[in-house]
């Protein structure tokens, strides 16, 4: 039997000790010696959805099963519970995603083989798959294949007076007790059980108000920069990103993309040209790609596409590209540029899109433009296409601040001939009303001065039934706050509310959505506790008559140099109580597997904050009557994306990535 069980053993990583130099076998137990548990921080793989695989069943140890287990000289009896570390009830939490070992021996003490049938570590509750994993000894054992080296034991020999060496490896991903059982079945079902009871800091506790349905990442070894997400009354979504070095060596190209419900891939489309084609990122250091107004969804139906396409080789001077696209297909209806001069060489000649709307009348394109009639640049752009053809309906601009950079970022129709724009003015926040849209005469109704701070902008915008419109505030300086704001149809401030972060500059409103009495917003958070150094997600719903907070969740993925990523959450689809959220992952210089983490209750307190509005007086639109209307067929063409190229795929699945590597990324979450 010795021998039998000792080929088996080699086979499977195991080690067997007779203890047949007569000492107890419970404490010669391979040599298991006091020593200091592994602690480095370190990837799993857990489940591919993140859901949990809590045993819902406690498993009650069988009275006449004489196995125990041993560690550091002291033995375990069935149904013994053992504290990690070192059985201390004092010891101290261990920090999530960091990993913890204890080295045990399972103990056949009897004078008769035992058939052990299985050997198993089950999480108990809410306990995900890769915080509790048995182990083979030999630390270096790790292969692609078998990262967390898990070890499988069943239909297995232990000889009497023989002992499995084994580690039950512990790896936080929430805060508070996580508990787990060691149960080894034998000899026709009997149970040996080992409680396990360990702690994790901080305090976080996985999202409750719903259940992680699967976390989707979509990309290539190359960075692709997350603009937004739509979603359809159909269950279909959409999202955009700047994508690199795919089919442009040298610069971005626009990927757009449509998934099923079920996260499976519909259509990938690149717009590519021979120059730099992009949705510009309204906040700094292009550190995502566009905002929420990248793209919309029509009245009729249609998806509409915004981006900037480079007029030169040196990507400096720029034309708007406006793309309607069949949602079903993905196929291209027609594509346009625009631009506000005959040619696009100079800063007075160039205009460059961050966001449109759509009514069922016409395609809203804003952002910066140049005037060459007036010699004049930094000018918010105001452009209005037939959404029928994309012929040129009007286009205009207007001057905030004159002799300074002002840009439309935000744009937002009420559906009723009203138009709100939002953006950047002489480094602060503007947000404009304007109405008679669908008109040849559209006007300026009120101008506000929205005032953050130097650097800071209106980033995003949504207007509900009432003509209240909301705000997602790009609030900028050393440090960064992710705010937002509800303002009336008259220009006055409702109320605002702060996420608080930590003191650093990873703090970001990055959308903000309104579905009947409900604002949901979204972005990055700093949270010293958690990834102060990249940034969470962060998604929230609170009510929309007061800012009250309903509950909120973010995303964390571990500090660790192989765990570290960015995320931010950059748009949202409701049907029903089925949720998506959809955004950006980018991980850190040592990480190029690891993509997703888990979501987290967000139980940070709002702040109440309140921008200051000041009226701007005497600002009118003008023509800019050198602008013209082009085929984008001028700037790029539509394409597939290469299918060896691009890929859609569970996060935990994806191990070709780069460090440094940016992805779209989609969660599905049933909701409670």
């Amino acid at each position: 039997m010795k021998k039998q069980f000792r080929v088996l053993s080699a086979a499977m990583g195991l080690s067997l000790l007779a203890s047949s130099l007569g000492c107890s076998p419970a404490t010669v137990d391979t040599g298991n010696q006091p020593q200091k548990p592994s602690t480095g921080s370190t990837t799993g793989t857990g489940s591919t959805s993140g859901n949990t695989s809590g045993n819902t069943a406690v498993v009650q140890p069988s009275a006449d099963s004489p196995i125990t287990a041993t560690h550091a000289g002291t033995a375990y009896k069935n149904g013994d519970t053992y504290l990690i570390p070192d059985n201390s009830p004092t010891a101290g939490a261990v920090a999530l995603f960091s990993e913890f070992r204890e080295r045990f021996t399972i103990d056949n003490p009897s004078d008769k083989d035992i058939q052990i049938e299985s050997v198993e570590l089950v999480g108990m509750g809410d306990v995900v798959a890769e915080e509790f994993i048995l182990q083979d000894t030999p630390i270096g054992w790790r292969t692609d294949e078998n990262p967390n080296r898990k070890l499988e034991i069943k239909d297995t020999v232990l000889p009497a007076a023989t002992a499995l060496d084994v580690y039950f490896r512990f790896y936080p991903v929430a805060g508070g007790e996580r508990k787990a059982q060691v149960v080894v079945t034998h000899d026709g079902g009997k149970k040996f059980v080992l409680n396990l009871v360990g702690k994790g800091r901080p305090d976080g506790q996985l999202f409750s108000k719903g259940n992680l349905d699967f976390f989707k990442v979509v990309g290539s070894v190359k960075d692709e920069l997350t603009s937004t997400l739509l979603g359809d009354d159909k269950g279909n979504l959409y999202f955009s990103a700047n994508q690199k070095e795919i089919l442009d060596k040298f610069s971005e190209d626009i990927l757009v993309g449509s998934l099923g419900g079920d996260g499976s891939k519909r259509w990938l489309k690149i717009f590519n040209g021979p120059n730099k084609e992009f949705q510009p990122d309204p906040g700094q250091n292009n550190e995502t790609g566009g905002n929420q107004h990248s793209m919309a969804l029509g009245p009729d139906g249609m998806l509409y596409i915004m981006g900037s396409a480079a007029s030169v080789k040196q990507n400096n001077f720029f034309y708007n590209l406006i793309l309607k696209v069949n949602p079903s297909s993905g196929e291209l209806v027609w594509g346009k540029i625009w631009h506000c001069a005959q040619n696009t060489t100079t800063a007075v000649t160039s205009s460059t899109a961050y966001g449109l709307a759509v009514d069922e009348k016409h395609v809203y394109v804003t952002g910066q433009t140049g005037d060459p009639v007036a010699k004049a640049d930094g000018l918010v752009s105001l452009l209005a296409l037939n959404v029928a053809d994309g012929s040129l309906k009007y286009q205009k601009a207007f001057d905030p601040v004159p002799g300074s950079i002002d840009r439309g970022y935000a744009i937002k129709s009420d559906g009723k001939g009203n138009l709100y724009l939002g953006g950047l003015s002489n480094g602060r926040g503007f947000l404009a009303r304007l109405s008679d849209v669908q008109s040849d005469a559209p006007q300026i109704n009120w101008l506000k001065k929205v005032d953050m701070g130097v650097g800071s902008n209106v980033y995003g915008l949504d207007v509900d039934s009432k003509g209240d419109v909301y705000l997602s505030l790009d609030r900028r300086g050393a440090i960064t706050f992710h705010s937002i704001a509800k303002v009336s149809a008259e220009g006055q401030v409702m109320w605002g509310k702060t996420y608080p972060g930590n003191q650093g500059d990873k703090n970001n409103s990055n959308f903000i959505k309104v579905i009947g009495e409900t604002v949901y917003a979204g972005g990055r958070t700093g949270q010293s506790e958690y990834d102060g150094q990249m940034g969470d997600a962060l998604f929230m719903k609170l009510s929309a008559s007061d800012g009250k907070f309903d509950w909120g969740m973010f995303h964390f993925s571990g500090k660790g140099p192989d765990e570290l990523a960015e995320h931010r959450s950059k748009g949202m689809a409701l049907l029903g109580n089925t949720l998506y959220v959809g955004g950006q992952v980018y991980t850190g210089s040592m990480n190029h597997k690891r993509y997703q983490g888990y979501w987290y209750d967000a139980t940070n307190p709002l702040e109440d904050y309140t921008p200051t509005l000041g009226d701007i007086s005497g600002i009118a639109l003008q023509d800019l009557p050198q602008g013209r209307v082009l085929d984008s067929s001028l700037a790029g063409k539509w394409v597939d994306a290469p299918e060896d190229r691009v890929s859609v795929q569970d996060a935990m699945g994806k191990q070709d990535g780069s460090n440094t590597d940016g992805e779209f990324f989609l969660s599905k979450f049933t909701l409670k």
